[in-house]
């Protein structure tokens, strides 16, 4: 997986004193004018920003931890504002998976030019710019821009690299996001943090709904022998009590395959329900296997907003997994040939809510 990251790079004004003192009260005003309080606390922020400067450079950077996706609209007309407001140059960057790069120049809230690549390939169009001329370094000239752009990278990060001394960038700056920042620079930079002050109140959720978030699709057992399946049920719901496991499909129906133990715990816990499947046949004459968990703890789940920060997002994915179920089943081959079945989960009464299910797991029963 490549590299996804924003940032934004301001000129320094050598001449202004307060000019650091300046981008803090923009970012400061601007989220308070959002509906944003100050808060000292990161954990519980909604929204932060890293302005960060290692005084050998001609410029600030700007990293904004705000929005799970890479919006480049967003970003460039945040750019645009910023260099209005200062009077000053700004550098829009936004890097796509290592295989996408995107450069701006604004100058007093206007876009004086940019370098992409084409179609996610590494063929940069380069129009010739005065705009880079009052940006480059002594002895610097706008060719050599463009010849770092007529090498061949594998990873657009890269150019970045090259091109940084060429304008008196720190490239271990510019190639860096909020999350990388804090992870490589760790308390380097003025960090801003910022909560909403009227936060969306989310309604408890009034059932229990269950969902399988991770599961392999395909198996090979040999016959005669067992393997031991995992699968992940997220409660997304209501908290509740009692667990039933149901298996069903073709391989049961032609005797492919026999599950025999179901291990269940909450993830992180030490404790685990060991319970056996029972052989039945359904109400519409189907066999099936169940497994029952008479008691067992389904905690409350947790849902995320549709305008979640980063922040959120990151709280979220912390707290579900508070909330995952672990199931491991144990099933044994007693045929050779291909077959499937589904798997469902619900509570104990049923029908407190959305059950969670798995249409199809793929198995191949080798003979030996």
């Amino acid at each position: 997986m490549g590299a996804f990251f924003t940032n934004i790079q301001i000129k320094n004004n050598p001449d202004d004193g307060s000019f650091e003192q300046k981008i803090i009260d923009y970012f400061t005003k601007r989220y308070l004018d959002s509906g944003y309080i100050i808060t000292t606390d990161e954990k519980s922020a909604d929204c932060s920003i890293i302005i960060a400067n290692d005084k050998s450079s001609s410029w600030y950077s700007v990293y904004e931890e705000t929005s799970i996706d890479l919006d480049l609209k967003k970003l460039k007309q945040e750019a645009s504002v910023i260099s209005s407001s200062l009077g000053i140059t700004t550098i829009t960057t936004l890097v796509s998976d290592s295989d996408y790069l995107y450069i701006g120049i604004n100058t007093d809230g206007k876009e004086e030019h940019s370098i992409h690549n084409l179609n996610d390939t590494l063929t940069f169009s380069i129009s010739e710019s005065g705009a880079w001329n009052n940006l480059l370094a002594e002895g610097k000239t706008y060719n050599d821009i463009r010849s770092v752009f007529n090498q061949k990278q594998v990873l657009v990060e890269r150019y970045l690299e090259e091109i940084a001394p060429l304008i008196n960038i720190n490239p271990i700056h510019w190639g860096l996001s909020y999350e990388y920042f804090t992870e490589i620079m760790h308390d380097e930079g003025t960090k801003l943090h910022f909560v909403k002050e009227n936060k969306e109140i989310q309604e408890p959720p009034a059932t229990t709904n269950l969902s399988f978030t991770a599961y392999g699709s395909d198996y090979v057992i040999k016959e005669g022998e067992s393997l031991t399946m995992n699968l992940h049920l997220a409660s997304v719901g209501a908290a509740s009590t009692g667990l039933q496991i149901i298996l069903a499909g073709n391989a049961f129906e032609e005797d492919y395959l026999n599950p025999t133990i179901a291990t269940v715990c909450i993830f992180g816990s030490e404790n685990k329900e060991q319970v056996e499947f029972i052989k039945t046949r359904s109400t519409d004459n189907q066999i099936i296997h169940y497994a029952q968990l008479i008691g067992f703890p389904i905690p409350q789940g947790y849902t995320l907003s549709p305008s979640a920060s980063m922040k959120e997002y990151k709280r979220y994915l912390e707290d579900s997994y508070k909330s995952t179920i672990l199931i491991d089943i144990e099933i044994a081959g007693l045929k050779a040939g291909k077959t499937s079945f589904a798997v469902y989960a619900d509570t104990l009464p049923t029908n407190q809510g959305k059950f969670g299910y798995i249409n199809s797991i793929n198995v191949e029963v080798a003979r030996i």
